[in-house]
């Protein structure tokens, strides 16, 4: 299945993604993540202390990194490469009642990363990276970019663009075992306002941007019943036949929970 990436979800939510044939890219601050976002800037923060910068050089290049923090979010929906992993029932599919659904990578990279969603960043696939050793690189590149900054004034939407995204490819490691990728997108905020809308939910309201699932049966090719989820696998495959989904495989959860 590593052509297919999995998103967990309550039936409530399975069943909107379905009829409604739009999956939403909400803002990852307001995850179950304290430090969504903030590691990142941890990290580069340090790295900038800890490099031989110019006094000047190391302001500047702080300012614009905690600028960055305040005057962005990352929007994202979240997969994983596991399709029925206990942990990810647990905590994203109402504790096992819910659905996983089996995106096309292909789908994802191709018919929905290209659309024109009206906020004006780009939406890309990417892999989460759960270590600084990993991250390494990419901060060792930020950090060349930083030096140089003055000469490269040209370069500098490209980079604000860069950083802000990859603030949300790196989670703490105590999430590893979800093996993420997300679709990821951002907004500034006061720039973009009216291309993003608000849903309510016990606590708080959180911004997202949806998006068209165009092609439907292309989208998705796989769902797996949650393992406390009571749903016939026949009246699973009407469902999805109804919405336009009819060449989906559906799959009961091999989890033994209830």
């Amino acid at each position: 299945m590593s052509d297919l990436l999995f998103h967990y979800c309550p039936t409530q939510s399975f069943h909107s993604i379905i009829k409604n044939g739009s999956i939403w890219l909400s803002s990852l601050t307001l995850s179950n993540d304290s430090k969504e976002g903030l590691l990142a800037t941890e990290f580069l923060l340090n790295r900038i202390n800890a490099a031989n910068l110019t006094e000047k050089q190391a302001n500047t290049a702080k300012e614009m990194v905690n600028e960055f923090h305040e005057i962005s979010d990352g929007l994202g929906f979240c997969l994983s490469k596991e399709n029925d992993r206990l942990s990810q029932w647990r905590g994203y599919a109402d504790d096992g009642k819910g659905f996983s659904i089996g995106f096309s990578k292909d789908y994802l990279q191709n018919e929905i990363a290209s659309q024109n969603h009206g906020h004006g960043a780009d939406i890309t696939l990417e892999e989460v990276i759960y270590s600084e050793e990993k991250y390494s690189e990419y901060l060792d590149k930020v950090l060349d970019f930083l030096k140089t900054i003055d000469e490269r004034q040209g370069d500098l939407n490209t980079w604000i663009k860069e950083l802000i995204v990859n603030r949300y490819k790196i989670k703490n490691k105590a999430f590893e075992e979800e093996s993420e990728w997300r679709l990821l997108t951002f907004f500034l905020n006061k720039v973009n306002q009216d291309s993003v809308q608000f849903r309510p939910s016990v606590n708080r309201l959180t911004p997202y941007v949806p998006l068209e699932l165009v092609n439907r049966n292309n989208a998705i090719r796989k769902v797996v019943i949650g393992p406390k989820n009571i749903t016939p696998e026949p009246v699973v495959e009407k469902f999805l036949h109804l919405w336009g989904y009819g060449d989906a495989k559906v799959t009961k959860s091999k989890a033994t929970y209830r």
